[in-house]
């Protein structure tokens, strides 16, 4: 993997994590406490399982996230990127059988406003200049928000970035467990993609989205 695929600005993570076993009151917060959850996946190409289906699969993240739900009501679910490609059905589909089943992982049809993703190197695995229309078009159809942080796409003839959608951000600031959270997505830099104009920094562009 070509890309850092998330930087999460959150500490109180560290204070999530404790060992030996777990009981469920060990999830619940004393009192006075705040707590962040987060719901992390990356690298998903398939939306079936794996051995026979009896493993993974984009229907059991969906039952993962409603259970946690219950408990944890708001929740943030974080794709780290790296899902449309590649995969045999994205040969045919170009990635739209991916943001069709994550546009269910939240059980309706309305926009997701706490489930972000990164822009992966899978994501711009087809780097002809033709080719930012197919991202572009995979943007729009999500319903979730897309970070781009560091990507500066290139402009059209009408002087609008090639890739450009209202659910694609650089940052976003959600709140769970009463927390602030920041979040940005960093790529690293992908060579030869023809509709990108420059990959800035990722370090730099990390120092300046953490100020």
């Amino acid at each position: 993997m070509k890309r850092i695929p998330l930087l999460l600005l959150i500490l109180t993570l560290a204070s999530c994590a404790s060992s030996g076993t777990r009981t469920p009151a060990d999830d619940v917060p004393a009192q006075g406490e705040r707590r962040a959850v987060l719901l992390h996946i990356n690298d998903v190409y398939r939306i079936e399982g794996v051995e026979d289906g009896q493993v993974g699969g984009l229907a059991r993240i969906r039952t993962l996230r409603k259970e946690m739900e219950e408990r944890y009501p708001d929740l943030v679910l974080v794709h780290g990127g790296d899902f449309l490609f590649p995969s045999f059905a994205s040969r045919m589909y170009n990635g739209e059988q991916m943001v069709s089943v994550m546009n269910s992982l939240d059980g309706n049809t309305a926009f997701d406003d706490r489930m972000l993703v990164v822009i992966g190197n899978h994501e711009l695995e087809k780097t002809k200049l033709k080719d930012a229309s197919i991202l572009d078009r995979r943007i729009e159809e999500s319903q979730f928000r897309w970070l781009g942080s560091n990507i500066v796409f290139k402009k059209g003839e009408d002087g609008k970035p090639l890739v450009e959608a209202p659910n694609l951000a650089r940052t976003n600031v959600l709140v769970s467990g009463g927390i602030r959270i920041g979040f940005f997505g960093v790529t690293i830099p992908t060579a030869g993609v023809a509709y990108v104009d420059e990959f800035e920094d990722p370090i730099e562009t990390a120092r300046e989205l953490t100020a």
